[in-house]
C-alpha cells in the first residue's frame, strides 16, 4: 500500500531524461542498449472504478490504462510467457507482464486484452482468494471504507492496536504484525462484519482455468498473503504450501507478498527449486540468484513508461550497486519506503 510515492530528486531527474529521451526519438535505441535484459512488470486489479476492497491500496489501473500500455509493449518489447524464463535463447528485448493476488478484473478486463493481442502473461495465485475468501487486506481496508467507527471500535478492543490510527492499520498489520496478530485483527473483523461479502473480487477457478485457455499462466502468490519476514519457520511452511492450488498452477514461480522477504523465506523457496521468485522494485538480485525484479506502471502515456522502465529503474539500480553500495530489498504494498528511496 502506498499514501502517495515520496519526492525525489534523482528519480525525478532520471525521469526527465527518460521523457526527453522518448520525445526525441530515441527509444528503440535506448531499449537495444540492453537487448537482453528481461523486463518485469507487475499489475494487481484493471479497473476503471476502483472498489472498497482495492481503493488506496494503489493497486489499479484503469482499463485504458492498461491498453495502452500494452500497445506500448508491443512495440518496442517481446512479450515471453513468464515459463520461458529458463530458456537460453530468450527474443531480443524480452519482457513479462505480471499480476499479483487473483482479481477478478483481470479476468474480466486484462485477460481479453492480452488475448486480443497475443499476449502472455502470469498471475499469482493467494489459497485463501481462490477458496474465494477475502485477503486480509481487502478486508480491512473495506470496513475502514464503509464502516470507519465501527472497525474503530472493533480494533480499540485489541491491545496491538487500541492506540492506531485507523489510517495507519494496514501499514502497522503489513509491515509490523505476525500472522497470528493479522488472523486475530481478521477474525474479530468478520465477526463484526458478516454483510461483508467479498467472493466475487478475485477469479475463481473456473475463471482461471479459462484463463489458461486463454495463454495465462499462474504461479503461487503464499496461502494467505502475509509478510513472509514476520513468519516463523512453521509459518513459513505454511505460507509456501502451494498444494490447495497446485492444479490451477502453470509454472514453478513464487510472487512475495508486498515484495517483503528475509534469509529464511528465500532458504524455504531456494530448497523447493522454484524457477524464478518476483521481488518489486530493483536491485533484490544480489541476495537471491533467482529474484526477478518487477515494475509496477500506473500511467497511460508511454514516454513516462519508457522512463520508468529504460532509465529511472535501470540507473537507480546501478547506482545502488556500484555507488551506494547499499542494495535494498523492497517494501510494502507496490511500494518502496522513503528510507530506501534516495
Amino acid at each position: 500500500m502506498s499514501a502517495g510515492k515520496p519526492k525525489n530528486l534523482l528519480r525525478t531527474t532520471l525521469g526527465i531524461v527518460g521523457v526527453l529521451l522518448y520525445r526525441a526519438g530515441l527509444a528503440k535505441f535506448v531499449i537495444n542498449l540492453s537487448k537482453k535484459r528481461v523486463r518485469a512488470l507487475l499489475y494487481h486489479a484493471v479497473e476503471d472504478d476502483n472498489n472498497p476492497f482495492t481503493k488506496g491500496l494503489n493497486v489499479g489501473v484503469s482499463q485504458a490504462a492498461f491498453n495502452a500500455n500494452l500497445d506500448y509493449y508491443n512495440k518496442y518489447y517481446n512479450v515471453i510467457p513468464v515459463s520461458q524464463l529458463d530458456n537460453h535463447e530468450l527474443p531480443p528485448r524480452p519482457l513479462i507482464i505480471t499480476f499479483d493476488d487473483g482479481y477478478r478484473s483481470v479476468y474480466e478486463n486484462a485477460a481479453p486484452a492480452l488475448q486480443e493481442r497475443q499476449m502472455s502473461a502470469c498471475i499469482y495465485l493467494i489459497s485463501r482468494a481462490v477458496r474465494g475468501e477475502l485477503v486480509w487486506v481487502n478486508l480491512v481496508n473495506h470496513v475502514l471504507q464503509q464502516y470507519p467507527e465501527r472497525t474503530a471500535n472493533v480494533l480499540k478492543a485489541i491491545p496491538e492496536f487500541k492506540d492506531t490510527n485507523t489510517g495507519e492499520v494496514i501499514a502497522q498489520l503489513q509491515n509490523s504484525s505476525s500472522p497470528e496478530q493479522i488472523t486475530s485483527v481478521y477474525s474479530a473483523l468478520i465477526n463484526e462484519f458478516p454483510e461483508v461479502d467479498g467472493s466475487r473480487l478475485y477469479a475463481s477457478a473456473d475463471e482461471i482455468n479459462e484463463m489458461r485457455t486463454m495463454g495465462i499462466e499462474f504461479g503461487f502468490h503464499t496461502a494467505d498473503h502475509f509478510n513472509l519476514s514476520k513468519c516463523n519457520k512453521d509459518e513459513l511452511a505454511t505460507q509456501l504450501d502451494a498444494s490447495e492450488v497446485s492444479a490451477l498452477l502453470s509454472n514453478n514461480t513464487f510472487a512475495y507478498p508486498f515484495g517483503y522477504y528475509n534469509q529464511n523465506a528465500i532458504d524455504q523457496l531456494s530448497a523447493k527449486n522454484y524457477q524464478a521468485v518476483m521481488t518489486v522494485g530493483n536491485n533484490n538480485r544480489h541476495s537471491f540468484a533467482k529474484h526477478l525484479d518487477r515494475t509496477e506502471v500506473f500511467t497511460d502515456d508511454p514516454a513516462l513508461v519508457f522512463a520508468q522502465l529504460e532509465v529511472v529503474e535501470p540507473m537507480v539500480a546501478w547506482l545502488r550497486q556500484k555507488i551506494l553500495k547499499s542494495p535494498a530489498q523492497t517494501t510494502g504494498y507496490g511500494d518502496v519506503p522513503n528510507a530506501v528511496r534516495e
